[in-house]
Order: C-alpha cells, then sequence, then structure tokens
C-alpha cells in the first residue's frame, strides 16, 4: 500500500481502550507516517454509564495523545448504554460495540480512507469498513504463535466435545505451534459455556474477515507459525486473509533526560553487569497474596540481586478484575521483614517502573 504522491492517504486506527492496546497503535501509526500517510486514531469514549472504565482508560489516552503530537486522536463520542455489564472486561467489548455505529459515522466524514487497522477486540468494526467500501486489517501485537493457536480454536470447538477444563494435561495441537497441555490454555476459554470465553472465539472467528493481518513479529523468529498462517491450516475450514510480519515495533521508553528518573534506575545503575533478576507480571499480573509471600522467599532464597515490581492482588470479584488496583501494602504482603533482609541486594518497586529503560541496562 503506497500513499498518494500528490497527498498523503490516511490510515484510521482503531483500539480498544486503555495503554497496552493504545500503546503499540501508537507505535505502528509512526511506521505508516514514516511512509507518509497521515494517521488518525480513532478512540472510544466510555458512557457515563461505565465510569470506573472512564477512570481507568482516561488519563491513559490523555498522556499518549500529549506524547505524540504527529498523530492525530480522535475521541468518537460515548454510546447509549444504559444498563452496563457488570464484568468489567465485558464492558469494554460492549462499550467497542456500541461505539460502531458512531465509527461508520466518523469514517464517511473523512475523505477517502486508504485503510483502517483494527485492534483484536474491534471485531465488529468490520462492519464499519465494510459499508464503507475500505479495507480493514487486524493488528496483532502477541506471537505468531498465539494467533496460530487462538484462530484455531472456533473450528477446534465446532469439531470436538466436551470442555478443556476436564482434559488436564491432555495435549492440544493447533497448527504451527508445539503441543499445549489444555490446563494452560488461558482460563476463559477453558469453560464453553463462559461467556468472556465465547467472546474471545467469536473475535477469532471474526478475524479472517479482515483483508490481512498485521503481527508484532519477525519470519524468522516464527517461521513454523507464520508459515502455518500463511497456508491456511490455522482456519481450515475458510480462507486466511494474507499474514504480514511488521515486528519487532518497541516501544522505546523515555528518555531520561526529558524528566524525573525513576529511584529504580539509579539502583540499577549501581549493579554489576548480568547480576539482575527483573520480576515483573505487567499490569494485569494476576499474583495472589500468598504468591507474592512465595516469589519473595524465593527471590530470598536464591542469592541473587533482584528488582522486583509488586502489584497488590487482584479482587476476589472477577468482574473487577480489570479495574485499578490500589498502592500495595508491602508490609502485609511481603514476609516479615524481608525488605531488611534483602535491601542490600534488591529492591522492591511498588505499582509500576519503567521496564524498557530496566531491561535495556547491561546489568
Amino acid at each position: 500500500m503506497e500513499p498518494n504522491s500528490k497527498q498523503s492517504q490516511t490510515v484510521v486506527l482503531h483500539t480498544i481502550l486503555g495503554a497496552g492496546h493504545l500503546a503499540p497503535m501508537v507505535e505502528l501509526a509512526k511506521l505508516f507516517l514514516g511512509r507518509g500517510f497521515a494517521v488518525i486514531i480513532a478512540v472510544p469514549t466510555p458512557p457515563a454509564s461505565t465510569a470506573d472504565v472512564a477512570a481507568s482508560s482516561a488519563p491513559a489516552v490523555a498522556r499518549i495523545a500529549a506524547a505524540n503530537p504527529s498523530i492525530s486522536f480522535h475521541n468518537l463520542p460515548p454510546p447509549d448504554y444504559p444498563e452496563p455489564d457488570p464484568d468489567g472486561f465485558q464492558q469494554l467489548l460492549d462499550v467497542i460495540r456500541l461505539t460502531v455505529p458512531i465509527l461508520l459515522t466518523f469514517l464517511r466524514s473523512l475523505p477517502p480512507v486508504a485503510a483502517v487497522v483494527l485492534d483484536l477486540f474491534c471485531v465488529d468494526a468490520l462492519d464499519a469498513a465494510a459499508a464503507v467500501g475500505v479495507p480493514a486489517y487486524f493488528y496483532f501485537t502477541s506471537s505468531a504463535g498465539v494467533l496460530a493457536a487462538f484462530l484455531h480454536l472456533p473450528h477446534y470447538f465446532a469439531t470436538t466435545e466436551g470442555d478443556l477444563k476436564d482434559m488436564g494435561k491432555a495435549l492440544l495441537h493447533f497448527p504451527g505451534v508445539p503441543p499445549i497441555p489444555a490446563s494452560d490454555m488461558p482460563h476463559n476459554v477453558l469453560d464453553r459455556a463462559d461467556v468472556i470465553g465465547a467472546s474471545l472465539v467469536y473475535h477469532y472467528r471474526r478475524m479472517p474477515e479482515a483483508r490481512g493481518m498485521l503481527i508484532n513479529t519477525y519470519e524468522w523468529l516464527e517461521a513454523k507459525a507464520v508459515t502455518a498462517l500463511g497456508d491456511g491450516a490455522c482456519v481450515p475450514d475458510r480462507p486466511t486473509p494474507p499474514v504480514y510480519c511488521i515486528g519487532p515495533l518497541i516501544v522505546k521508553g523515555e528518555d531520561a533526560a526529558k524528566g524525573e528518573r525513576h529511584a529504580c534506575l539509579a539502583w540499577r545503575d549501581a549493579q554489576p553487569e548480568r547480576s539482575v533478576v527483573f520480576v515483573s507480571f505487567g499490569s494485569l499480573g494476576a499474583v495472589s497474596a500468598e504468591q507474592l509471600k512465595e516469589i519473595a522467599r524465593g527471590l530470598e532464597n536464591s542469592g541473587h540481586r533482584f528488582l522486583w515490581v509488586v502489584r497488590s492482588p487482584p479482587p476476589e470479584d472477577p468482574a473487577k478484575f480489570s479495574l485499578p488496583r490500589s498502592e500495595p501494602d508491602l508490609g502485609a504482603l511481603l514476609p516479615e521483614k524481608f525488605l531488611e533482609r534483602t535491601r542490600e541486594r534488591g529492591m522492591v518497586v511498588t505499582s509500576w517502573a519503567p521496564q524498557v529503560e530496566v531491561l535495556r541496562h547491561a546489568a
């Protein structure tokens, strides 16, 4: 796809809410900008009835938009959602689905658009792109192996009986990836009756309707999975669109000179090369209080230097899993005097650390 030589063509990127989805789209937007396209990221606005979703996403959207002035961000008006689903993740999916008519109106207001690129969870936006005759692509930010397995799930469920939760360690065979024990699959696809699992299967069933799929990987790294995707083995009952490996696209991290450095970076600078274990489970890492104590004992007994990002355990109510968590109480969560015993060789950071800047360091 080449931009018009006289006037830049526009690519519209549409993503689900949350920094973990917006940030990869921003990196993709930079790739299009470098090739002469104009880019608009169409961001859904949570309705007033989903206050928790709005509170957790609005600051991230504002921060990312302010840091990337060369990219146009368009806040789509909020849809009507009078009775939100109690499950936070289902709320996100519902907001995206209800936003499709609003996205369609926005696309019709623009000059001819070259393409629409969608987040995994924006499959219903395929209908908006089709209504205006614009080719739609998906941008998949996980590995090609994950995509290969999940694209095959709808076919697997349609041709087998029983639930994965009853299979224990029995091996599942998906094209292009090593065998996977059934119990190692994501928890929300273990039970066919799970509402969220059914939503995920629906999304993967519709993805092949796109004109193509962009994956944040490179072919040499995942040759078997990429080949299986390209050959159509993952979706055996209908055509598979072309797969394009465009990675690795990586958020580079902020230049330390632009602002105050995180305290953990100064600690890291004082450590010998290749001496530090970095422990972080991401923004949605589901680590219980009991598991946190076990991790602490393991780090202490290992004798290694460590930098550990500790977040509060997730709420017991699954419907509140994706909502913001309170600041962790390290005194209550970690073993007694753990911080005192390990302070000479370890550092514990609460909630967040600049992961890219940490990982690029020789320590």
